[in-house]
């Protein structure tokens, strides 16, 4: 069975695998939805576009092409009139000037008109066929209108006659031609219209289709987001989970280390990256004969009261030379805390004041650096040794003793074997 910590990482894994592919699904949906958008706006706005630039221009030039055609025509028929009128040169001017104005609107229109691309066969056919119609319409009343020039000057009065037959008979040339542009006129203008028709047909499928797609997009964009919730919910839910897992096992460990910190048969004391004292056991509390809040934050000398701690102006551990620069102690903190090396079982002697009074005490010191709390730290083990060196040295005077008297007795006992017997 797998441990809860590999389980609850293989479910958040899990999680995050299917929420990052649907987050990948649903990038993918939106840049197709949007490449798709952006093709159909696309259209839509070369139609609009064709709407503005060509499509109406055209049906604004036809409708001024047929209006002044027709205004041409009027003031053709209006010559007609004067034939009998008295003084009539002063009419004439006012016919020709209307003519030239209604030319003026009927050459930019054409030009206008000419200017439009055309998109189809047929449209381009008709404005061939209007382009021809238009140039013969116009040369026939470019003569007209030399002849209404005359007409217009009083000193021709006597030939008035001629020249308004003249004019007749060029006005029933250009009715048939008046009458044929017209109807090109109007085959154009119906052309535009389908064509229009039909791109403003494709335009509202193009419409519908974004309609469509826009909704569409709404609908899976909501349900994969709603999908989305869920799973980050799960995740979210599942992290916790194990995050409280987590502190509750890291509980139980501290717990554990506190218990084994405290029922160890050795010294322990914790020290800061300065080398200050956090944190002892009991049997370091028994060693110095204080509580273990006493003393905290101080260096390793003066918490255990070394005789030697007070020596340098600043404090234990800034004197090099003399006792406090062969202090074991002090070499295997600074050893640990530079080098992060492990020390083990160096033995080591010290002098301590304990309640006033000066005692020697003999050490097996460890060091082992740690990372607590983001900064290092160095867990130091005392086994006090003394007890266990007193016997040795009272062996020692043991053997040293009996060696003597058995060197004393054999003496003795040579001597008794060489003295005379009575």
């Amino acid at each position: 069975m797998k441990p809860l910590s590999d389980r609850s990482s293989h479910a958040i894994w899990a999680v995050d695998f299917k929420t990052t592919l649907s987050f990948i699904a649903m990038v993918s949906i939106i840049l197709c939805v949007g490449m798709a958008g952006f093709g159909a706006v696309s259209m839509l706005q070369t139609s609009l576009k064709n709407f503005g630039e060509n499509r109406i221009p055209d049906l604004k030039a036809l409708a001024i092409l047929n209006q002044h055609r027709m205004v041409i025509r009027g003031e053709t028929f209006a010559v007609s009139l004067l034939l009998h009128q008295e003084g009539p040169a002063e009419a004439f001017a006012d016919i020709r000037k209307h003519q030239q104005q209604a030319w003026k609107n009927i050459d930019e229109a054409w030009i206008a008109l000419r200017a439009n691309p055309r998109q189809s066969d047929r449209g381009k056919e008709l404005l061939q066929q209007a382009e021809s119609d238009y140039n013969a319409w116009r040369n026939a009343h470019k003569r007209m209108d030399s002849i209404l020039l005359k007409l217009t000057d009083p000193e021709n009065h006597s030939q008035y006659n001629e020249l308004h037959r003249q004019y007749m008979e060029l006005t029933a040339e250009t009715l048939p031609l008046s009458n044929t542009i017209y109807l090109t006129f109007d085959a154009l203008t119906d052309n535009n219209i389908a064509n229009t028709s039909a791109m403003v047909e494709r335009s509202l499928g193009i419409a519908g289709i974004l309609q469509k797609g826009a909704i569409f997009s709404l609908l899976l964009g909501t349900g994969i987001s709603i999908f989305l919730f869920i799973l980050s919910h799960k995740a979210r839910n599942e992290a916790a989970r194990q995050r409280w897992n987590a502190h509750q096992d890291l509980e139980r460990r501290r717990a554990n280390l506190q218990a084994i910190f405290d029922t160890a048969p050795v010294g322990m004391i914790l020290l800061n990256g300065e080398g200050k004292v956090r944190h002892i056991n009991p049997v370091v509390s028994g060693i110095t004969g204080m509580p273990g809040s006493s003393g905290m934050f101080r260096q390793i000398g003066e918490f255990l009261n070394c005789i030697h701690a007070h020596l340098p102006a600043k404090g234990c551990g800034y004197r090099k030379e003399g006792p406090c620069g062969q202090c074991r102690i002090r070499a295997a903190l600074e050893c640990a805390l530079d080098a992060r090396k492990e020390i083990r079982a160096v033995e080591s002697a010290h002098t301590l004041s304990i309640h006033g009074r000066t005692e020697n005490f003999f050490f097996q010191i460890s060091a082992a650096p740690l990372f607590l709390d983001g900064s290092n730290h160095v867990l130091l083990t005392l086994f006090d040794i003394t007890g266990h060196k007193e016997t040795e040295a009272e062996l020692r005077s043991s053997n040293m003793m009996l060696e003597k008297t058995i060197a004393h007795a054999s003496v003795l006992a040579r001597k008794t074997a060489l003295s005379p017997r009575d």
